[in-house]
Parts: C-alpha cells; sequence; structure tokens
C-alpha cells in the first residue's frame, strides 16, 4: 500500500513511507531510519539495505533500569544502543560526550538520537512525504526534516533544517549517521564507494584492535594496516575479522555532487546518499 501510516514495526512505534517500489520505516521515538527496502510483490520479506540491530531495541530507554540498560554496553553507549538500528541523525555533538555532558545525562551522538520526534504528513503533489522535528532543549536546537517519496521513484529525497537559539553563537555537529550491514553488505560481495581521494586515520585506534595504523594521511583509500606494510582497501569492508577502524575521508572539491554508494554485486543493489 502505497502512503504514509502509522504503525507498530518489531513493537516499536514506528512510521511507513511507501509507493509501490519501496518503503521506508522510521522509529517514532529518536526518528531512526530503521528500514529501507524493496517491496518485491512476493509473500517473504525484501532484504532491509541497512543495518538491523540483532538485539530487543526499546522506545521508552529512559524507563529502563541501570542493570537492563547494562545490556546494551558500556556507560557512554548503552542510552543510544538501547534504541539505535539503521540511520541516526546526530547533532550538536558527534562521538563521545565531553566532560560538562556526562553530567547531564547524555550518551553518544547528541540529544536529538535519544528523544522522542513530532511527526505529520505533508502536502506534496504526486509523491508521499512526511515531517518531522525534534527540539534537542540541552543544546537549544530546532531540527526539521522533510521527507519525500514521488510515485513511480526509488530515490527519497530529504530536507532537513536547524535553527539555533542560542543566545551566542556556537560551533555545533550535524552529522548522518548510517551503518550497513550483513545481508546487504558482505565479505567479498559487497563495495563502499565515496566521492573521496585521500583519508586520514584515526589517532586514538579502534578500541585496542584497530586494523589501520594510526594517524596516518594517504592520499588514496589503500592504507597501511596498523602492523607491517601491508596495505588494505577501505573500499572493501570485513576484511580482517576480529579489526575495525574509523578513517575520515576528504570529499573531492571540483565535483558538483558528493556520494556515498554501498554495492552488492550479487544482490545487483546499490543504495547511496547524494547531496544536492
Amino acid at each position: 500500500m502505497a502512503g504514509v501510516e502509522s504503525l507498530r514495526w518489531k513493537d516499536r512505534a514506528s512510521i511507513r513511507l511507501s509507493n509501490h517500489l519501496v518503503e521506508l520505516i522510521v522509529h517514532s521515538s529518536e526518528g531512526h531510519l530503521a528500514q529501507l527496502s524493496f517491496i518485491d510483490g512476493s509473500s517473504t520479506s525484501a532484504p532491509t539495505l541497512l543495518w538491523e540491530a540483532p538485539w530487543a531495541a526499546v522506545d521508552e530507554f529512559t524507563e529502563l533500569s541501570e542493570s537492563a540498560l547494562a545490556q546494551y554496553g558500556g556507560e557512554s553507549l548503552r542510552v543510544f544502543l538501547a534504541s539505535y538500528s539503521g540511520h541516526a541523525l546526530c547533532i550538536d555533538y558527534f562521538g563521545p560526550r565531553s566532560t560538562d555532558r556526562l553530567s547531564s545525562g547524555l550518551s553518544l551522538r547528541g540529544e536529538a538520537a535519544l528523544q522522542r520526534w513530532n511527526a505529520w504528513e505533508c502536502n506534496e503533489l504526486q509523491s508521499v512525504s512526511c515531517c518531522w522535528n525534534a527540539i534537542p532543549p540541552l543544546a537549544q536546537l530546532v531540527f526539521e526534516r522533510q521527507t519525500t517519496l514521488r510515485e513511480g521513484e526509488t530515490v527519497f529525497r530529504v530536507r532537513e533544517t536547524v535553527r539555533s537559539h542560542r543566545k551566542d553563537s556556537d560551533i555545533f555537529d550535524w552529522a548522518q549517521h548510517v551503518t550497513f550491514g550483513p545481508p546487504f553488505l558482505e565479505k567479498e560481495k559487497s563495495v563502499l564507494l565515496v566521492s573521496g581521494d585521500s583519508a586520514l586515520t584515526s589517532p586514538f585506534g579502534y578500541e585496542g584492535r584497530s586494523l589501520l595504523a594510526e594517524n596516518r594521511e594517504v592520499t588514496r583509500l589503500i592504507t597501511p594496516l596498523e602492523l607491517g606494510e601491508d596495505e588494505v582497501d577501505l573500499r572493501f569492508p570485513f576484511t580482517n575479522t576480529g579489526r575495525g577502524f574509523i578513517a575520515g575521508v576528504r570529499l573531492t572539491t571540483n565535483r558538483r555532487f558528493e556520494h556515498l554508494l554501498a554495492i552488492n554485486g550479487q544482490m545487483r543493489l546499490v543504495v547511496g546518499f547524494r547531496n544536492v
């Protein structure tokens, strides 16, 4: 069925946007884009193109006891991971909380990923459209998002705005945190392409199990491993079991559009982000 509808998706309050080709599931709490999939018309569900949390994610994590929250990880991670799946907006700050935010009870990735969003159906000619907003109180920001799906297309158009209520000018992070994973992103079946030509590896490693040499600037997306002189191509996921990495990719400056693409050749599927 095409349109916008409220529903319970995997026991969570959600909103579904769909036409006859694709559908997007968005959690009412935290605004996470939880599932993106094609509608294949069969009795079986099409695979989601976004990573889905393997644990039982919850909406009202604020009502969980400390012992219940502990199952989701360390103190700096648990509140975010209790509800996260697919894609999250990170507003005000990206990454771990600072010392001053620690006393405010905030967790990884900022306030917007930890609060209930408001949603309403928008009026768009020959399209399906939904609007959301979130007002992180400590950050003193107002975030608004409109997501539109036109009939006959497989592209979700997203328009976002942020307004600040801060009295003084300040710098804040505004990041899209998307996670791909099995069954769509798999070793030797998938590739990640980004419109960048150089990268900088993290100076802090990766939880003691970094795949890459730390704080290394490279002029192509093939970079040295942590040990030895061997190299790894960052475009191919899951090359070394039990190891991970963080790297910042510098986008090219001579392109009109920048992009991030995830491709599964076996499924013959591509999902990606492009700025407009």
